[in-house]
């Protein structure tokens, strides 16, 4: 701490108070600060030697403080004294007036006798975090106030008993509200005096949590009934009973307790709204799910209307094991259910057999996730062979076929199902669907030949190993309303339309396609191809090595690709050609990037010169697209352009060839730069050995710079920077990184007022 803070004895605010080593005088100066108020944090307390010092900060006195923070290094190498730390947290006992008190790092064997004394009645909110060689907690039961008790990381505690509730004839914890157990992993049991009607302590608690720990066996609280939330997670050997009647409970999740415990006979849970069970037994799931749905029948009576309770709204199950498809209990009776997660449950072949499709309706249903079942196959069982049947009779039989569980399914995410082949045929009747995502499906190779749901506008598919085309019929597309188009990691890839005569989806707004090693077109190869999207916004192609070229697009009235606000083709390597027909009304271009395309020898002749990008702010690419000829870009011109990205080589390959061409400068004269520019990369320039002090001349806003893989550059006009620089990055130049190094590099006194200097020979 600042030498003489103790001389501002009107200070009335202090966050932090810093103990420092062998400074006996800190607690002095804090000491005489009387007027301190609100929130107070003393740290470094294991630096504390002799426990009388402690005494010297006379928090007994601070009667304004509200909020008392007391921190002993958790991470500290020194050896620590725990009967030294005890007489320390014994000394600095505050006023009576402290509403909240949190100890952290303490390693004294116990707790003094003021923490838990009744006389705090203000006290509302305790915290005891990584104590951890107290083998008991205080009695905090008897703090009349207190509402809120987090306990963390007590790693010697094995017993709950009696000392947690104090002595006398008061009723304990009477107000509390929020009651936290986490990282306990020598904790056995949990006193709770059971069915002694006379003593109920949690009366008021609303939220308990009970998290990693891993030796609890006992029985939980079982007079609750004002619980809200209950949480469970990593406590494998618990193996009592849930309360068995929680009247006030909204949301319950159980994960990881394998031998937990639920019976549905005796059990009542009428509030429950949301409900997440992992690695739970099966029957304790069912116990639950039958327990709420029998609620809900006897509830649903004519007297009873008044007082419906709530329904689920959101289950969640996950490692369920002996779970091949979802039994009816899962879903009888749960009217309001809208969102229904499902993660590795690693038997679940299939949600939902024939005879159960449309035995119950869920109205409600908005949202499916099901991640992590490797012997996922299908969604529901669908009837094979429709080729026999009539036009009509088929439509009639594909809506009663539908289970009435999915018809009005909104959001439907696939994660990581290795055996799912496909989708389910009648998907284009989920005329809800809006969103549908699916990742990491190594066996899916199509979509179903119906199409899908015209209501649908986000579709993502990544990693789907064996997926050769999205669209396969004219009809898919031009009924479709789809905005959002995102593909990743699908090496199977020929081409999103397989259909001749097919463009992309008129609505499409943003296209981002990346790694897809095998796409050769974004449509069918045919004369004469075109796309129509008036709506586009953004097209991201990224990575994809086979793709020769982009369909052209129609004029269309001047409108179509007007809105168009982002084109970046990156590392596209036989994209030999971009039609002009992408620039022609793309005047709200925003961020242009065309960069690792070695095949491309010429830009389309609009961007020879792009003054007329009026909107452009952002610009990526090499020098070889322009043939070297920057006077006719028109880039100084830009007014809007803020960042700008130059590279040279376009692969490694060709580093031999553009020497000839770019020779040891670099080749743009700053006078064609625009003055708007606050950030510049300059990359992958092989031969370059200086840069011209004039490259900077106009670039007074200038204000990061980033020179990436140029490893003969050895000169830098480090005098010549604009002063609006903050930052200077350098990758891959040797002799200029050993320049520019800190304090010891011949550019450094040019370099150090920047905020960051970050240079690497790599």
């Amino acid at each position: 701490m600042p030498l003489g803070i103790g001389e501002l004895a009107s200070l009335q605010t202090l966050s932090n108070f810093i103990v420092t080593k062998n400074n006996v005088s800190d607690f002095k100066e804090l000491g005489n600060l009387i007027y301190l108020r609100g929130k107070l944090c003393l740290s470094g307390l294991q630096n504390v030697v002799v426990p009388l010092d402690a005494r010297e900060a006379n928090l007994n006195d601070k009667n304004a403080l509200d909020v008392l923070s007391m921190e002993w290094s958790v991470n500290s190498d020194d050896l620590r004294d725990g009967r030294v730390e005890t007489e320390v947290l014994d000394m600095l006992q505050p006023h009576k007036n402290l509403k909240e008190l949190h100890i952290k790092g303490y390693l004294g064997t116990g707790f003094p006798t003021w923490i838990g004394d009744a006389l705090f009645s203000n006290m509302t909110d305790i915290s005891l975090d990584n104590c951890g060689n107290c083998a008991s907690l205080p009695p905090l039961g008897q703090l009349p106030s207190l509402k809120k008790l987090y306990i963390t990381g007590m790693s010697s505690l094995k017993h709950v008993g009696c000392e947690f509730y104090g002595q006398g004839g008061v009723q304990p914890f009477s107000l509390l509200e929020t009651l936290s157990f986490e990282n306990m992993p020598e904790w056995e049991d949990w006193y709770t005096f059971g069915d002694h009607k006379e003593v109920q302590p949690f009366t008021r608690v609303k939220s308990l949590s009970l998290i990693k720990c891993p030796k609890l066996l006992k029985m939980l609280p079982t007079d609750l009934p004002c619980l809200n939330n209950l949480e469970i997670r990593d406590c494998p050997k618990l193996c009592g009973m849930m309360p068995k009647h929680l009247p006030c409970l909204n949301n319950l999740k159980i994960s990881k307790c394998p031998q937990f415990l639920v019976e549905g006979s005796s059990i009542r849970l009428p509030s429950l709204t949301s409900i997440a069970m992992n690695d739970v037994p099966l029957t304790s799931l069912q116990a639950v799910l039958e327990m709420r749905s029998m609620v809900d029948d006897e509830l649903i009576s004519a007297n009873a209307k008044s007082k419906h309770p709530s329904s689920i709204t959101s289950l969640s199950i996950g490692m369920i094991k002996k779970l091949e498809l979802l039994p009816k209990w899962v879903t009888h009776g749960l009217m309001e259910l809208e969102a229904l997660e499902i993660t590795r449950c690693e038997e679940l072949k299939t949600l939902w057999k024939n005879e159960a499709r449309v035995q119950h309706s869920l109205p409600a249903f908005r949202s499916l996730k099901i991640e992590g079942c490797p012997q996922l196959v299908s969604l529901f069982e669908e009837d094979e062979d429709e080729d026999n049947k009539g036009q009509h009779e088929q439509q009639q039989q594909q809506q009663e076929g539908l289970p009435c569980i999915v018809r009005r399914l909104e959001h439907l995410t696939i994660d990581n199902c290795e055996k799912l082949e496909k989708l389910p045929r009648l998907l284009h009747n989920f005329t809800f669907l809006g969103e549908l995502c699916v990742y990491s499906c190594p066996s899916l190779g199509s979509f179903p030949e119906t199409g899908f749901p015209c209501t649908l506008k986000t579709l993502k598919i990544h990693d789907c190993e064996a997926l050769q085309s999205l669209f396969g019929c004219l009809t898919q597309i031009n009924d479709n309303n789809l905005q959002l188009l995102d593909v990743r990691d699908c090496p199977s890839l020929t081409c999103l339309i397989s259909c001749r005569g097919g463009g992309l989806p008129p609505t499409l707004k943003v296209l981002d396609i990346w790694r897809c090693k095998k796409l050769e077109a974004l449509l069918v190869v045919e004369e004469g191809m075109e796309i129509n999207c008036q709506s586009l916004e953004s097209v991201w192609i990224r990575d994809c090595d086979r793709l020769k070229y982009l369909p052209d697009a129609l004029p269309n009235n001047n409108t179509n690709l007007r809105n168009l606000s982002r084109l970046s083709l990156y590392g596209c390597k036989n994209l030999e050609y971009i039609p002009e027909g992408w620039f022609h009304f793309a005047t709200n271009l925003a961020d242009l990037e065309i960069k690792g395309c070695k095949k491309l020898k010429a830009l389309p002749h609009e961007l020879q010169s792009i003054n007329y990008l009026t909107s452009l702010q952002s610009l990526g690419m090499n020098i070889p697209h322009w043939n070297n000829n920057f006077k006719k870009t028109g880039l100084h011109s830009l007014s809007s352009l803020t960042e700008l990205s130059i590279s040279g080589a376009i692969s490694v390959a060709e580093e031999e060839e553009e020497e000839e061409e770019a020779g040891s400068s670099f080749p743009i004269d700053g006078k064609l730069l625009p003055t708007s520019l606050i950030s510049f990369w300059i990359e992958d320039f092989r031969n370059l050995e200086k840069l011209s002090s004039k490259l900077f001349q106009n670039l007074a806003s200038l204000e990061s710079l980033h020179i990436w893989g140029c490893p003969r550059l050895k000169s830098l006009p480090v005098q010549r920077l604009p002063p609006s620089l903050e930052e200077l990055w350098i990758r891959g130049s040797r002799k200029l990184t050993r320049k520019c190094e800190k304090g010891k590099g011949k550019y450094w006194p040019h370099l150090a007022h920047m905020p960051r200097v970050d240079v690497d020979d790599e």
